[in-house]
């Protein structure tokens, strides 16, 4: 039978055939029909991306579709890259993956802007776009850890088993800092909770990663996740979130999808740290998603301790770069992708990316406003979070309350009054005092938090 190829070259053409077939056929999360059409509308729209989605149809009816973007290169050359991006999981092809249904799809690629580079980044170990270009030159990335679920399975090593038992002596020592909760919150049955939660986790994720780079602390990335959870079509997200006296202090985010939990962002506060509070969040996240039926827990890419401690194995993603036809200027180009993704693999295998990323950040971010958030969590009414954790934070962050306090004290009617050059009692007629008791530092203190009121 003889297939029908179709290129759309706008989203708004593609999204109502799009729409009920990924809904069927979608092969992870970061292809679903509402991540998708989000994501270029917040993200790949944004950034000056030109649609490039190719639907392959078979007596009417379609058996595959492929959403790329397009975006120029220096020298004219044209790169076709995913429309979304994702993490560990195929996000190229969704649907039928015979001989036939790609080679349509690489004849219609021919279709797209000359000279073109394809250029698809972390496609899962085995996937059929690996092979569908000839000359592609495949790169592994990272390794995405997973964990499989079912009970009684063998640990990794005994060090990790060993690590892994002391999670209940973990959880006794976090009961003495409050009230602690552990909550599951699926984001498309409670969609109403989930958005009042969201800017929450996102104070959380601000403080865990406040000297660091990271994606999520980009406002339209905050904005394309906002949106997604508005809509109605599914969003598969999910979230196991800890508390203490009621304020959220740590989360998994991640996705539903069949039988598999993908862990997208986590963070926990830093206050915690030494109680282990991400890996106790994380051990009963696995008890959460066994009594949810999942089968596996896939923690996505990145070699981290905190991922490698729970993990029962690993596979492979890659990037799959190569010229589309035969212009000099695509293989040029094609070489020179090749080249500064291998650079960059051999700066994050040394950390090189890390440091250059914490240096921008200081640069970027001044500590006082990402200290504020920790003040709002603390101030929450009538029984405000346990006090201690303020004790843990660095100087500059403690600071950076005491003057966020002190603008609250302007703002709100608050009385405050120091007890000694560490503690300072803060008060109003609705709720019960809140005493921060600072650590000793050089210098005092209080004079440093006057000088800059």
């Amino acid at each position: 039978m003889s297939l029908l190829v179709t290129v759309w070259r706008t989203e708004e053409a593609a999204r109502p055939h799009y729409v009920p077939f990924l809904q069927e056929h979608a092969p992870g999360p970061f292809q679903c029909a509402g991540w998708l059409h989000h994501y270029w509308d917040s993200i790949r729209r944004l950034a000056g991306a030109r649609a490039f989605f190719v639907g392959v149809f078979r007596e009417g009816q379609m058996v595959a579709f492929a959403p790329f973007a397009l975006t120029t290169l220096g020298g004219g050359v044209t790169r076709l890259g995913f429309a979304t991006d994702g993490r560990a999981d195929r996000q190229g092809l969704a649907g039928e993956c015979s001989e036939e249904v790609l080679g349509a799809v690489r004849d219609a690629l021919m279709d797209a802007p000359q000279p073109l580079v394809a250029d698809w980044r972390e496609l899962a170990d085995g996937d059929p776009l690996l092979k569908l270009l000839p000359g592609a030159e495949s790169m592994t990335v990272q390794g995405c850890p997973y964990r499989v679920l079912t009970p009684g399975t063998a640990e990794a090593s005994k060090s990790n088993k060993k690590f892994q038992q002391r999670i209940p002596s973990y959880e006794r020592r976090l009961a003495a800092m409050g009230q602690y909760e552990f909550r599951t919150i699926d984001f498309d049955a409670q969609r109403a909770e989930a958005l009042a939660l969201l800017p929450q986790l996102f104070e959380i994720h601000d403080l865990r990663h406040a000297a660091k780079r990271n994606a999520w602390k980009k406002d339209a990335n905050r904005d394309f996740l906002l949106s997604l959870l508005r809509d109605e079509l599914p969003s598969h997200l999910m979230a196991f979130v800890s508390y203490v006296d009621g304020v959220p202090v740590a989360f998994d985010l991640g996705f539903r999808h069949g039988s598999t939990f993908t862990l997208y962002i986590p963070a926990f506060h830093p206050a915690f740290e030494k109680y282990r509070l991400g890996h106790v969040n994380r051990a009963r996240s696995y008890e959460a998603c066994l009594r949810l039926g999942l089968e596996l827990y896939d923690f996505s890419r990145g070699r981290s301790f905190a991922k490698q401690v729970w993990a029962h194995g690993e596979v492979l993603s890659y990037d799959c770069i190569a010229p589309v036809g035969g212009s000099w200027r695509a293989r040029m180009a094609a070489r020179m992708l090749v080249g500064s993704r291998r650079l960059v693999a051999w700066s994050r295998e040394r950390g090189y990316n890390q440091k250059l990323g914490a240096w921008r950040e200081r640069l970027a971010w001044p500590v006082a406003p990402k200290a504020a958030p920790v003040a709002t969590l603390a101030w929450q009414g009538t029984r405000p979070l346990r006090y201690r954790l303020i004790q843990d934070l660095p100087l500059e962050t403690i600071t950076g309350i005491v003057e966020y306090v002190f603008a609250l004290e302007r703002n709100a009617g608050l009385e405050l009054e120091w007890t000694s050059s560490s503690a300072l009692r803060v008060s109003n007629l609705e709720a019960e005092p809140l005493l921060l008791h600072l650590p000793e530092a050089k210098g005092n203190l209080q004079e440093t938090a006057l000088a800059r009121r």
